[in-house]
């Protein structure tokens, strides 16, 4: 794919692997948290709801949900 788009567009430069989970992953994170802390200062009440499971690989995945009536849900997974 990247040498079908590199020939497609030769001046174009790709992100790699590395800038997404950096550079990127970090500029839509700190995004995404300055939107959900408006979200939730101009909605009350909300509910945080927990849930934990082990994945295929026997990790263990913890779940919050942030919800109320007046909000998108918003789904955090640490």
């Amino acid at each position: 794919m990247r040498c079908i788009l590199t020939n497609y567009r030769s001046g174009m430069t790709l992100p790699t692997r590395q800038d997404f989970a950096t550079t990127l992953l970090d500029s839509v994170y700190a995004a995404e948290v300055l939107s959900v802390t408006e979200e939730l200062k101009e909605h009350q009440p909300v509910a945080i709801v927990c849930d934990g499971w082990s994945d295929p690989n026997s990790e263990s995945v913890i779940n919050f949900m942030v919800t109320s009536p007046f909000i998108r849900p918003i789904v955090l997974v640490i």
